[in-house]
């Protein structure tokens, strides 16, 4: 609410109800998709300035802070 000052108590209640619902909100885990991933370089790849194919997602992502997150 203190981001959204028009949101009323019960409509941000509801949000995260929503956003934090085990079944259908957020994913616990917050990995990255493969498939996201993939879709953004080739985004970049057409629309960038260089005209650079990207194709090496790891060049881009470092999954060792998200491993390092997930630990207990």
């Amino acid at each position: 609410m203190k981001y959204v000052p028009n949101m009323s108590a019960q409509i941000a209640a509801q949000s995260c109800d929503l956003l934090l619902d085990p079944q259908s909100g957020f994913f616990s885990d917050v990995q990255l998709d493969d498939k996201g991933i993939q879709a953004v370089m080739d985004l970049r790849s057409k629309l960038g300035d260089n005209g650079q194919k990207l194709t090496d997602a790891s060049k881009y992502v470092d999954k060792r802070f998200w491993q390092k997150a997930m630990q207990p």
